[in-house]
């Protein structure tokens, strides 16, 4: 599977464990970092066809990962246990939705496990991949709907702050100048606010154009 959906089920393993935004950060990239050996791919194709699911997709790098969790988290085990897991789940959505060759226990052993010896290559590629991929998007509205954040907070805060006020908000909220939907809630009053009364300034900073002109000043953004 690619790098986005071991991302997006990382992120989501972080979060049904109920970590704080650092530590669901932190199980998302253990999750994905064992495609770091995908960067092979900036030498050319056959580079990538030779390292990519070699160097890392191995139990030696998910006991580095590990390793690194913990110097970063010594007092928080059950988030080094997540990260050390998510890497593990990274082995075992490879194994089900591709058809890559797994040498798990390189750099000790030339053993290789592929899926496809088993099950026919179209039903792992088409149907697997598939579930598996509509099965995240699922869990991730899901996550959404309930919790009211995504996986982009992984990146800014207040960027995926900006995005969930942006598609949640125009169904539960009116413009106070004009009555029409709210997509953004000014972060100085509070107030909602739609696209024709609002301003957005650096930082992913949504405010009313009556705050925009109290904090900022009269110059566009």
């Amino acid at each position: 599977m690619n790098s986005g959906i071991h991302f997006g089920y990382s992120w989501l393993l972080g979060d049904a464990a109920g970590f704080d935004l650092n530590g669901r950060r932190a199980v998302a990239l253990a999750g994905v970092a064992v495609d770091l050996d995908g960067l092979a791919i900036v030498f050319g194709r056959e580079a990538f066809n030779t390292y990519h699911h070699v160097v890392f997709h191995n139990l030696l790098s998910a006991g580095v990962i590990t390793l690194a969790a913990f110097i970063l988290f010594p007092r928080r085990p059950k988030l080094v246990l997540f990260c050390a897991l998510a890497a593990l789940v990274h082995f075992v959505l490879d194994y089900v939705g591709c058809h890559w060759d797994l040498y798990l226990l390189r750099p000790f052993s030339p053993a290789a496990i592929n899926l496809t010896n088993i099950l026919p290559e179209w039903l792992i590629i088409y149907v697997f991949q598939g579930a598996g991929t509509v099965l995240m998007f699922v869990l991730m509205v899901l996550v959404f709907l309930k919790k009211d954040r995504s996986f982009f907070e992984v990146f800014t805060p207040k960027g995926d702050r900006f995005i969930m006020n942006f598609v949640t908000l125009p169904w539960r909220r009116r413009c106070a100048e004009c009555g029409r939907r709210a997509f953004y809630r000014c972060e100085e009053c509070g107030g909602y606010f739609c696209s024709l009364h609002r301003k957005v300034t650096r930082g992913w900073r949504p405010l009313c154009k009556a705050c925009y002109d109290k904090t900022v000043g009269n110059t566009s953004v």
